[in-house]
């Protein structure tokens, strides 16, 4: 998982997440006040602050651009349909040359066909690109700080199909529905998925809003 964490080390990251997950869900779940020594105050501090900031900006979890072409890192497939379109491309030629009208007519539709459908990109659906593994770690990291946590977290993407590679744009996490859908609808994107996830990972990851078609 991709953080904005302090870089401590192991004894004071404890206690700086210690108080950045308090801080984080502290308007949602009442937890134990904690016992923190005074050479673990500094960092402490620095959590309670990052979650803070964290629980009304969002946290930020990377990869934040998802790629949504399908096909595209095929060269293999890429390399056929060239051979295919060539051998199309001498069928043309040769019936031309023959002199055969109605087969050169034919070989050509064919031709436009293959070329059509080779210069077609496709797209996979925004929702299904979403690799879930660190926002459900994330979703852990909370649910461990006191039990039981349940909370629902949101995320949203902006989808432009026209951004080469970068189709798919994620927000930080959010703890409302609103928070999330004003984030993904500031990026101005044409489409948007929002989806959610709780911290006892009830559910899984699921998509709970979409933009209209």
């Amino acid at each position: 998982m991709t953080t904005p964490f302090r870089p401590y080390g192991e004894a004071s990251l404890n206690y700086y997440l210690q108080g950045f997950a308090k801080a984080y869900i502290a308007n949602e779940v009442s937890v134990q006040e904690d016992e923190v020594p005074e050479d673990m105050q500094a960092p402490y501090r620095d959590g309670l602050q990052d979650g803070e900031r964290c629980a009304v900006e969002g946290f930020p979890v990377e990869p934040t651009f998802y790629d949504l072409r399908e096909g595209v890192h095929h060269p293999v497939v890429t390399a056929a349909e060239g051979l295919d379109i060539a051998a199309e491309m001498y069928g043309v030629g040769h019936a031309i040359w023959k002199g055969l009208l109605g087969a050169a007519f034919f070989e050509t539709a064919v031709l436009a066909l293959m070329v059509s459908i080779a210069a077609t990109q496709h797209f996979q659906e925004a929702a299904a690109a979403v690799r879930p593994t660190n926002y459900v770690e994330f979703a852990n990291f909370l649910g461990s700080i006191a039990d039981p946590v349940s909370i629902e977290l949101f995320v949203g993407g902006g989808v432009d199909e026209n951004e080469e590679g970068r189709e798919l744009q994620m927000t930080s996490v959010f703890k409302t529905l609103e928070e999330a859908r004003q984030a993904v609808l500031a990026l101005g994107r044409p489409k948007y998925i929002i989806c959610s996830l709780r911290t006892d990972m009830s559910g899984g990851m699921r998509l709970v809003e979409r933009s209209e078609e």
